[in-house]
């Protein structure tokens, strides 16, 4: 979905990383530096917000979906 908010939040700090925002085809990059399991949150407007998680995140992971 394109102009989606897309968040990740550590599960063990409770911090989150700055905001992505998807693409026109929906895709997102979040550069994300500090290994940590997190949850992410996707939201826009017009549709419910979707939550997923742990995610466990290691250092130059990278997923493309």
């Amino acid at each position: 979905i394109p102009g989606a908010t897309v968040v990740l939040t550590s599960q063990t700090r409770g911090t989150g990383l700055p905001a992505a925002f998807t693409s026109a085809t929906g895709d997102f990059v979040i550069v994300c530096d500090a290994p940590d399991s997190y949850n992410i949150t996707v939201t826009t407007d017009g549709f419910k917000t979707l939550e997923r998680g742990p995610i466990a995140v290691s250092r130059g992971d990278f997923s493309q979906t």
